[in-house]
């Protein structure tokens, strides 16, 4: 997946004990996406994908969120926790809306100020929404990930 259909961040978690702070870090991220009301599925020790009911997120962070994967890559220099969120179920409402908007538009201003109007509606509703995601998932990850919150 790529842009704008995802987004990806690493943290780093520089540790003396790279096996038992990974397993800890995925523990946390588990216990908060399920504080979220996220459904996680374990996959193998170190990983997890996760997926968030349409509906269910309310006006939390990830709400605009369809699901994605949250993973720990330990190695001799450092231990990485990656989480993966996908935007596609988000990016398909707004393109819905959008276009819905732009028929709408089209009958009152003609066909391309509508197409106008229907870029810009996509762009405030997505645009908005990913910006504001995207700038608080990483920082929000890193918390969690290190324990934080």
């Amino acid at each position: 997946m790529a842009f704008p259909l995802s987004y990806s961040t690493v943290v780093s978690l520089a540790s003396a004990a790279p096996q038992r702070d990974a397993a800890a870090a995925l523990v946390r991220v588990q216990d908060w996406l399920r504080g979220r009301r996220a459904d996680t599925v374990p996959v193998g020790e170190l990983g997890l994908t996760f997926r968030v009911p349409f509906g269910r997120a309310g006006w939390d962070i990830l709400a605009g969120i369809d699901g994605g994967r949250a993973y720990v890559s330990p190695n001799v220099a450092d231990v990485k926790a990656v989480a993966e969120f996908s935007f596609k179920r988000f990016f398909i409402i707004c393109i819905t809306m959008a276009g819905v908007l732009g028929v709408v538009a089209t009958t009152y201003l003609g066909p391309v100020p509508a197409v106008f109007v229907a870029a810009l509606a996509w762009a405030w509703i997505f645009g908005a929404n990913y910006a504001f995601s995207v700038s608080r998932l990483r920082s929000r990850f890193a918390r969690v990930v290190h324990g934080e919150i």
